[in-house]
């Protein structure tokens, strides 16, 4: 949660509550950037996740195209 931050460095706020006990990380750019220049599967794995995310997003406008046509 917050890579899209990471990669663009836009601010972006948000407050998560977790269900369960859970264990985060909380992990800066220069380390992302670094573990996705060391693991390019970890790179390869951010880029789909963030590419389904936005076909998510893409839906939702598609479903919402009516309203405005």
């Amino acid at each position: 949660i917050g890579e899209r931050t990471l990669l663009t460095g836009e601010a972006y706020g948000f407050t998560l509550t977790a269900r369960d006990a859970l264990q985060a990380i909380r992990i800066g750019r220069p380390l992302l950037l670094r573990v996705a220049g060391e693991f390019p599967e970890f790179a390869l794995c951010l880029v789909r996740t963030l590419g389904i995310r936005l076909d998510g997003v893409r839906e939702d406008l598609r479903a919402l195209l009516p309203l405005f046509v």
